[in-house]
C-alpha cells in the first residue's frame, strides 16, 4: 500500500520518517539520557557535600565553644595566680584588718586566728573576727576586704542585734587567708 501514488514521494517520506526516528533515538540515547545520569549524580554530590558543611559546621561550632571554655579557664587560673601572688602574710593582713575596722568605724573586738590547712599548691589559714557596729558599717568593710584582701574570703558571717535604737549588731566572722 502506498501512501501516495507517486513512489518518489513515499520514498522521500519513509527516508524522512526514519530519519527523523534515527534523530530522536540518537538525541535520546546520547545526549538527554547522559545529562539525565549526569544530573542525578551531580545532585547525589550536592546532597553528600551539603552533609558534609553541615557535619563541618557543627564541628566548628563544637570548637568555638571549647575555645571559649578554655579561655575561661584560663582567665581563671591567671586570677588565682595574681591573687596568690598578692598575698599578705598573716601579720599584715590582720594589720590591714584592724586599719579597715577603723577607716569604716567598726569597733574590730577580736581577732583569731585558727586551724592552717596546707596543701601542694597553697596554704589556707582560718581568722575569727568580733565586730560591733551597724550593717552598713559592715558592708562598707566588707567592700574594703574584697577589693583590697583579694585573697581573703569569708567563710561565714553571723550577726546578732543588740540595740534597736541605733541599729548596732555583735558580727561574728569567719575568714579564709590564701598563701602560696
Amino acid at each position: 500500500m502506498l501512501i501516495c501514488k507517486k513512489p518518489r514521494i513515499f520514498d522521500i517520506d519513509l527516508y524522512g520518517l526514519a530519519a527523523i526516528s534515527g534523530l530522536v533515538v540518537f538525541v535520546w540515547l546520547f545526549v538527554i539520557n547522559p545529562m539525565d545520569r549526569e544530573s542525578v549524580q551531580i545532585s547525589r554530590e550536592q546532597e553528600v557535600k551539603q552533609q558534609e558543611n553541615q557535619e563541618a559546621q557543627s564541628e566548628l561550632v563544637r570548637l568555638q565553644s571549647v575555645v571559649r571554655n578554655q579561655q575561661a579557664l584560663t582567665n581563671r587560673v591567671r586570677h588565682y595566680v595574681d591573687v596568690l601572688t598578692q598575698n599578705h602574710d598573716i601579720p599584715e593582713v590582720i594589720r590591714l584588718l584592724g586599719r579597715f575596722s577603723g577607716e569604716c568605724s567598726v569597733r574590730l573586738n577580736e581577732i583569731t586566728p585558727s586551724e592552717t590547712f596546707i596543701s601542694e599548691h597553697f596554704q589556707k589559714t582560718g581568722l575569727s573576727l568580733r565586730l560591733y557596729g551597724t550593717f552598713p558599717q559592715l558592708r562598707i568593710f566588707l567592700a574594703e576586704i574584697f577589693t583590697r584582701l583579694p585573697s581573703v574570703k569569708v567563710r561565714s558571717m553571723s550577726l546578732v542585734r543588740k540595740d534597736m535604737d541605733q541599729g548596732t549588731c555583735d558580727i561574728m566572722m569567719e575568714l579564709d587567708v590564701f598563701e602560696p
